[in-house]
């Protein structure tokens, strides 16, 4: 027995710990990262490859300056979040099933919705077992009841008696995949909406510029506002010239029928004297 216990105080323990290398890191050969990556790992495409279900690759500049936001919602507030020295390569929603998408976002780290005091406190159970449970994908098997409010600086929870730790998203520019080889969507800028088959540069309360622009060559391309200028002068020039036709069509009909005494009106005259000048003119 003792023999036994022996024999296993000599088996190397498996201890998993943080290491820090305080010199050049080379490595010869593929490297995978992530908790999906396995034993055989093949490297078909490239000689790293981030590999698990929610892919972020963050940029974090300890230097930069940052802006504070402040966010109040209806019933709860968050603690401060700073923007701008953070920055990620994000790979897909977070979600299981969600949208497929490739972004360039700016972000904050993630905190807690807290009660203002007047949040609902919700109890959410098991409709058999009478466990609690929370969380949307239970709903089904939930039973909801209204306990009262949450107090001041408590964690906040949403109907399913969950609780929200969120970080602030700005979007830099968004790439969507589409339900076709040919479509998908591209949104830029903080806010965008994004839809199949369009660039958004905003949404329905936050518009957006497009500036330095080429002028229009093909049928497909966007009108500047000079090329519009130039337009609404064309169209102004061209209801000029209609007014001027129709006034020589008054003109030609009165001299096919003519007034008896064989003479045209002093007044149509005077209209075919004044084309003629603005003929010279043009």
């Amino acid at each position: 027995m003792k023999k036994s216990i022996l024999l296993l105080g000599l088996i190397p323990a498996i201890v998993s710990a943080d290491q820090v290398y305080n010199d050049d890191l080379i490595v010869a050969g593929n490297t995978c990262v992530g908790i999906d990556c396995s034993l055989d790992q093949p490297f078909p495409h490239s000689p790293l490859e981030l590999k698990e279900n929610n892919l972020r690759l963050r940029l974090l500049d300890t230097d930069s300056p940052v802006e504070v936001i402040n966010t109040i919602g209806p019933d709860y507030t968050r603690a401060p979040a700073e923007l701008g020295h953070s920055w990620s390569l994000v790979a897909n929603d977070s979600a299981n099933g969600g949208p497929g998408y490739f972004a360039f976002e700016q972000y904050s780290d993630p905190a807690p919705r807290l009660s203002d005091g007047t949040a609902i406190d919700y109890n959410c159970t098991n409709t058999v077992t009478g466990v609690p449970i929370s969380g949307e994908a239970n709903k089904d098997d939930m039973t909801v009841t209204i306990v009262g409010t949450i107090p001041e600086g408590l964690n906040w929870e949403d109907q399913w008696c969950a609780f929200h730790n969120e970080a602030i998203v700005r979007n830099g520019v968004r790439l969507t995949v589409g339900s076709t080889a040919t479509s998908g969507g591209v949104s830029i800028g903080f806010g965008s909406d994004n839809a199949e088959g369009t660039v958004s540069v905003g949404n329905d309360s936050k518009l957006r510029r497009l500036a330095n622009l080429a002028e229009a060559l093909d049928d497909v391309d966007v009108l500047t506002v000079a090329q519009m200028d130039v337009y609404a002068e064309q169209k102004a020039a061209l209801a000029k010239l209609n007014a001027k036709l129709d006034q020589i069509e008054t003109v030609v009909l009165a001299m096919e029928n003519p007034r008896s005494g064989g003479s045209l009106p002093a007044g149509l005259l005077a209209t075919v004297a004044m084309l003629l000048m603005w003929r010279r003119r043009v």
